[in-house]
């Protein structure tokens, strides 16, 4: 498994083509198991 920052896989999403338009944390945990995303293409 690789772990990412959050900043860095943001930014993986953030290309021309795709606009991000919502992200979710799922949980109460401190560090979340999961992240949900939802984006747009261009």
């Amino acid at each position: 498994m690789r772990h990412l920052t959050l900043p860095c896989l943001l930014n993986a999403f953030l290309r021309p083509e795709l606009t991000l338009e919502h992200v979710e944390e799922p949980g109460d945990v401190p560090v979340p198991h999961a992240l949900a995303f939802k984006a747009r293409r261009n």
